[in-house]
């Protein structure tokens, strides 16, 4: 037990330093980035047109996913590049680092372990920086605004609405909370949303 114990307080500084390097990592990379031609084409037309006739003339010539090019007009047609880009960077990596948690947490209950909230958070950033790596075109997955919102964001939105889904709780918060996050992976990602209506059908 006691060499147990020392190999445990020995992963946690590896972890620290590890995770902190990832974190540097990305915030540069997340400092640094710049748009696409996509992304330029998405800013002149919600900026032409406007947020709703931008998102009208993507359904009709460029993607059917309405949850996600109307955050791409809306982010685009209103907020400066750098705004959006290092906004989005964060915003998007934060969500999925307290999804990861959640889930996290929600596993271990019925496995009745017990866990620091220090070593899940730690775990939580390892996992994020495992999956960043192993993503497919990085540059695209994380970095591109009209590829993270329909794809990682959705990814995103279904591990939120998988936690609110079986958290336990049915009050209205959560219920509301569970229907923004699957409507908006139904309409930004198709294969999510053929996941969700197995879920819907299957009533789970």
């Amino acid at each position: 037990m006691e060499t147990e114990n020392k190999k445990g307080d020995l992963m946690v500084p590896f972890l620290v330093l590890n995770n902190l390097l990832f974190l540097c990592f990305y915030c540069f990379l997340v400092c640094y980035n710049r748009y696409a031609a996509d992304d330029y084409f998405a800013t002149f037309s919600a900026r032409s047109r406007g947020a709703w006739g931008a998102l009208h003339y993507y359904f009709l010539h460029w993607s059917p996913k309405p949850s996600a090019t109307a955050a791409v007009a809306i982010l685009t047609g209103h907020f400066q590049e750098n705004t959006v880009l290092i906004g989005t960077g964060f915003i998007v990596f934060l969500l999925l680092l307290l999804a990861i948690i959640q889930l996290i947490r929600l596993s271990l209950k019925p496995l009745k372990i017990h866990s620091s909230g220090l070593r899940i958070v730690l775990f939580s950033v390892q996992f994020c920086c495992a999956f960043f790596f192993a993503s497919i075109s990085i540059s695209e997955t994380w970095f591109w605004l009209c590829s993270v919102l329909p794809y990682l964001l959705s990814l995103i939105a279904l591990l939120w609405g998988l936690v609110f889904l079986f958290n336990g709780k049915r009050d209205v918060k959560t219920i509301l909370a569970l229907f923004i996050s699957f409507t908006y992976v139904m309409g930004a990602a198709e294969s999510f949303a053929v996941f969700v209506l197995f879920l819907s059908i299957t009533g789970i």
